[in-house]
């Protein structure tokens, strides 16, 4: 063989070397592009589901400590076992105590008596639907088939009444009749199951329970629904 075609054949064979070379080189990178694409798209729905999760997670610790949808604002539960089956409580009305600005019950008395009721005297309340004035503002608290202590304000807003009484698990207004799950105040039946007594907000330290005087004071009535 000629020196010729000895350098045109290694020529060739550099040649056929470098294709596959840069063959190999584009399927490479076509392997990575694709492997760096599925990172892309995978590191995103990660982020998201772990957001998604610790939603969850948050929103779980917030109904698991009572708290709170809107309306379900107490968040202590007592330890004794609480059984409203067939048993009816009308409220037992109470003198609180006002020290330095707040509201105190003594929580015993609460257990002890199931439902209670007190007012915070010379506070105008004026009811939107009829323009009734009232001169206090009456506020009841009883402990919940699930043992948790709620406080609300004593008023069916729509029908004017402040008298409620248990009758097994609910709570009904004697004014109007409408019931209410004495759990958690969703409406039952009756004109007003959207209008519970509004639950108000308080803290308990030792045997007491403690409001803000002047939270309940700025309390105004709610728009009807």
């Amino acid at each position: 063989m000629s020196g010729d075609n000895k350098d045109f054949i290694d020529l060739d064979e550099d040649f056929e070397e470098e294709s596959i070379t840069k063959e190999r080189q584009e399927k490479k990178a076509k392997v990575m592009g694709k492997s760096k694409k599925k990172k892309s798209f995978v590191l995103p729905l990660v982020i998201v589901a772990a957001i998604g999760l610790m939603s969850v997670a948050f929103m779980s610790n917030l109904k698991g400590s009572g708290g709170l949808d809107k309306q379900n604002k107490g968040t202590y539960y007592i330890t004794e076992k609480v059984d409203y089956r067939g048993k009816s409580f009308q409220p037992t009305m109470i003198e609180p105590k006002f020290e330095n600005g707040k509201v105190i019950l003594d929580l015993d008395e609460i257990k002890k008596k199931n439902y209670i009721k007190f007012i915070i005297p010379n506070q105008q309340v004026i009811l939107p639907d009829t323009g009734t004035v009232f001169d206090y503002l009456p506020i009841m608290s009883y402990i919940s088939p699930d043992k948790r202590l709620v406080v609300a304000i004593s008023f069916c807003e729509p029908c004017d009444g402040e008298n409620f009484y248990t009758e097994i698990n609910q709570l009904v207004c004697a004014a109007c009749g409408t019931r209410w799950d004495l759990k958690n105040l969703k409406g039952l039946s009756g004109g007003c199951p959207n209008n519970p007594p509004d639950e108000v907000d308080y803290k308990v330290e030792g045997n007491k329970v403690i409001l803000d005087e002047q939270a309940l004071r700025a309390w105004k009535p709610r728009p009807l629904l």
